[in-house]
């Protein structure tokens, strides 16, 4: 029986190591009809164009998303993009539209929403950010006004709701970090549900691919955390309540506001048999050692010849809100993780997740 309980520890430990990490699919590349193609592991066409004599993109490159949806299309002069670049919402809509100067962003560029209407637009000189900026909401009223010089915001950006009226940066970002924390219970409310097909949406592009993850890939993970528990001999892991902090602060990067929730999930682990005191002690001290002060052990009881043991799994999610599409997605974040973050997130993010770890 001890074996049993030691067992359990550990796998309960193992289901609930996120994130681990994948071998990136391999894609496949070749030439047609003087056009070099490179293709998805799927076998789905993920860019095509030309090469000069010097293997460098020359003329018209078009990218494709894994679904098959047009991403971007463009022009390259000896490797750099440049020219008019086009941009795409995966309903095919258009999200960006700009110049390109030997591979820098130049002149007038505008983003749009998904429902084609405008969401920025602003200048830039040699891919730095200058003069005026403008974001709106949804409804076309003005959010966001910021002035650029130099590539560097010159005083202060000025701050409106979807009314019209102007309000403080503060309540700004505080609607921000309240969508930031509901949308992350909505997600644990559907990882409780055994809802995975709608949870993995919740997870950030960013972090598909800078885990190297595909959507399906992802999916599995979660899965695997949260669906397998029941087919385990003598455990059963039951979700039973989370408490989320909103972010103590918003970075802001590109069109993108970044934030680390604190986010604290709490579990029954049930196990069949009645344990002694240095039986659950060996059990317990397995679970915190190798969840290294994630997990908090809370009341442990005897009921209906079973041993409850009540765990608090405290995690830190990167919780990242694109003003464009309004929507958040979140990146799980694990100590193994920590460099793979580095990819995506801004150094602010970075040195706040790693004093919390």
């Amino acid at each position: 029986m001890k074996n049993i309980l030691i067992t359990t520890a550990l796998l309960f430990a193992h289901f609930f190591a996120f994130g681990q990490i994948m071998v990136a699919p391999n894609e496949n590349s070749g030439t047609t009809n003087g056009f070099s193609y490179i293709t998805y592991k799927s076998g789905k066409l993920k860019e095509t164009g030309k090469y000069d004599k010097n293997r460098k993109e020359i003329g018209e490159w078009k990218f494709y998303t894994e679904s098959g949806h047009l991403e971007s299309i463009g022009n390259f002069i000896n490797g750099e993009k440049n020219g008019e670049w086009k941009f795409y919402h995966t309903n095919e809509k258009l999200l960006s539209i700009g110049n390109f100067k030997n591979g820098k962003e130049t002149g007038e560029w505008k983003v749009y929403y998904d429902d084609g209407n405008l969401f920025q637009n602003g200048s830039y000189e040699d891919g730095i950010q200058t003069g005026e900026w403008k974001s709106y909401h949804k409804n076309g009223q003005l959010s966001v006004l910021t002035k650029y010089a130099n590539g560097k915001q010159t005083g202060k950006s000025k701050f409106y709701n979807q009314q019209g009226n102007r309000i403080k940066r503060e309540q700004y970002f505080s609607e921000i970090e309240d969508l930031m924390k509901s949308n992350f219970e909505e997600f644990y409310a559907l990882l409780k549900q055994k809802d995975f097909d709608k949870a993995v949406n919740f997870v950030s592009e960013d972090f598909l691919k800078a885990t190297s993850f595909s959507k399906e890939q992802m999916k599995s993970s979660l899965q695997s955390n949260f669906d397998n528990w029941d087919d385990l001999p003598d455990l059963k892991v039951n979700l039973t309540a989370i408490q989320v902090q909103k972010p103590k602060k918003l970075i802001i990067k590109e069109n993108k506001y970044l934030g680390v929730l604190e986010a604290v999930m709490n579990f029954e682990m049930t196990v069949n048999g009645y344990h002694n005191k240095e039986e659950i002690a060996t059990a317990l001290y397995l679970i915190e050692t190798i969840g290294k002060d994630r997990y908090k052990i809370g009341e442990i009881s005897k009921k209906d010849g079973n041993t409850i043991i009540e765990i608090k799994d405290k995690r830190l999610v990167v919780a990242i809100y694109n003003h464009y599409t309004q929507e958040v997605r979140f990146a799980m974040i694990g100590a193994v993780l920590t460099y793979t973050l580095e990819k995506f997130l801004p150094k602010e993010i970075v040195a706040e997740i790693k004093s919390q770890l």
